[in-house]
């Protein structure tokens, strides 16, 4: 596997974080700066600038970390990778394109390639920028838009350094011609005098009309300037123009010649002439465009989330609320049949009140469930802290099942560790509502086999002693389960196969209940198990 040695790492990683947060003020980054944003930024150890000479022969780059390779080669072979939009390719080993590529065949053996071409406004490819990785992997959509914010920055200096080998730059207006043409990071100049405003040609074929006479005109300008934001932006030229003569700043829509809105970010400063008199202002535009498209689907993400959150809140309280309502009538035909029971009756008639009994103690057992769910989901379940002995509730819960394990033709054992703490702070009544959960699912579906006899096994131990760690696992021989529902066994209205319910009853919403409770008590609750061999939950 590339990568840095540690130390390197940290520093270099902290220097690229350093250039990132002044990347939209410091545009004369050098590619080393650059490569070291793709890297940290994308998360990956190679990242690269491959640049072709004008004549088309040789490559260079610059790597973001340090590697065993020869960079020279590792340019080469992701520039080959020819794409005129931006290429990203979670596993190479897997994409035809990449068959015949020494970066994935020899080498570093990569596996992940993202490149952006890096073109010139005609569309003549100069390079590419890439992040490459030797495990597959994905692009995040801040990632994505983040190294096309690189490259255009790589493009704007490129542009730039190439004029600059051409141009004898003897003054001022000069240097602001040459870096008018960069590219989409574009200088503009307006002079109050004459009303007039300089823009690069490409940006000028891109926002200019025809129905402007003059396009240069600071009137004309106005025109391809959103209604909506006309005013804020004049209000901020206004301020540059009068003491304090402040900075230009301002984001607004601007009209591109296909008739849609592109949203623009422009920052000036002004210009004194020896009298103190502001006659000009220079300063630079960058089209945000997609970074706005960018922030608002994230924050329509973000919201949606929100809403759904509380939806799902507002559901909970309301099924809360429906459950101890439901709840209070069905104690009182608990306590009926209870009082029925009891009195005389006949063979048929002490049968039909056995099977109300324990069709009202199921209802009851569905509608405490719902209830307990419906108020952590609300959350609305505070845990109790009081001193608690574990030994004697898991000895307690274990003898309180025993009746259950024999009418079922199942054996329990128990190991209590003689470690445990004789007192501890906690909630014994959830921690037995977990527990007798668990080991109740254990004796259900561990028993009626007639091939071999029920087993159950509870242990009770201490794993970590600073801070204190208490485990407990129930094991089983019972029916086990598949790998494939283990991952959804915890979530609500889930069990591990249809039939479950139908053959063993249940809502499917007790291992959910029991890992919300174990979470609200700093812990974590697992299980591991085969389909005939019976699980151990943790």
């Amino acid at each position: 596997m590339i990568s840095a040695p540690k130390p390197l790492y940290e520093a270099q990683r902290l220097a690229a974080l350093r250039d990132y947060a002044v990347l939209d003020t410091a545009p004369e980054l050098s590619f080393d700066d650059l490569t070291r944003l793709a890297s940290f930024i994308c998360e990956t150890p190679i990242a690269l600038i491959s640049l072709v000479d004008e004549d088309r022969q040789w490559f260079k780059s610059r790597l973001g970390l340090d590697t065993q390779e020869t960079p020279r080669d590792i340019a080469f072979c992701a520039h080959t990778i020819l794409s005129d939009e931006i290429l990203v390719v979670p596993d190479a080993a897997r994409d035809e394109r990449f068959h015949d590529n020494p970066l994935v065949n020899d080498g570093p053996g990569i596996r992940f390639y993202a490149g952006v071409p890096l073109l010139t406004p005609s569309r003549q490819r100069i390079g590419t920028l890439c992040v490459l990785d030797q495990r597959p992997r994905e692009l995040t959509a801040t990632q994505y838009a983040a190294l096309q914010t690189l490259a255009q920055h790589v493009i704007s200096q490129l542009q730039v350094r190439r004029i600059a080998g051409n141009l004898a730059l003897d003054n001022a207006d000069a240097r602001l011609q040459l870096a008018m043409q960069a590219g989409n990071v574009d200088l503009w100049d307006w002079d109050f005098r004459s009303g007039r405003m300089q823009f690069s040609t490409e940006w000028k074929h891109q926002f200019s009309h025809e129905t402007d006479a003059n396009d240069d005109d600071f009137e004309a300008w106005k025109r391809r300037v959103h209604p909506d934001d006309l005013a804020a932006t004049l209000k901020a030229a206004k301020k540059c123009r009068a003491p304090p003569w402040l900075p230009y700043c301002a984001e607004f829509r601007l009209r591109h010649r296909d008739g849609s809105w592109r949203w623009i970010r422009a920052e000036g400063a002004v210009v004194r002439n020896k009298d103190g008199v502001p006659f000009r202002v220079l300063g630079s535009q960058l089209d945000v465009t997609e970074s706005k498209r960018l922030a608002e689907y994230t924050h329509a993400l973000e919201q949606a989330k929100t809403d759904a959150e509380a939806a799902s809140r507002i559901k909970s309280a309301f099924l809360a609320t429906m459950s101890h309502e439901i709840r209070t009538p069905m104690n009182g035909i608990v306590g009926m049949v209870e009082l029925l029971a009891h009195s005389s009756l006949s063979e048929s008639q002490t049968d039909a009140v056995k099977t109300i009994q324990e069709c009202a103690f199921n209802l009851l057992r569905i509608i405490d469930d719902i209830l307990d769910f419906s108020k952590i989901e609300a959350g609305r379940m505070d845990l109790e802290q009081a001193p608690l002995c574990m030994a004697e509730i898991v000895e307690s819960l274990c003898t309180s099942l025993v009746p259950l394990a024999v009418s079922k033709g199942v054996d329990v054992g128990l190991f209590i560790s003689p470690e445990l703490p004789e007192r501890m702070l906690g909630d014994a009544m959830r921690l037995r509502q977990v527990l007798y959960n668990l080991i109740g699912n254990a004796l259900k579906f561990s028993a009626g086999r007639a091939e071999r006899r029920g087993r159950v096994f509870v242990r009770a131990e201490v794993t970590q002693r600073a801070p204190l760690r208490v485990t407990f696992s129930v094991r089983d021989n019972g029916i086990g389960i598949t790998p494939e529902t283990i991952s959804t066994l915890f979530e609500p209205f889930q069990q591990a196969e249809i039939s479950t319910t139908r053959r063993f009853g249940g809502t499917g919403l007790g291992l959910a209940i029991c890992k919300r409770l174990v979470n609200l008590m700093n812990g974590e609750i697992a299980v591991v198990g085969a389909l005939g061999e019976g699980t151990i939950f943790t």
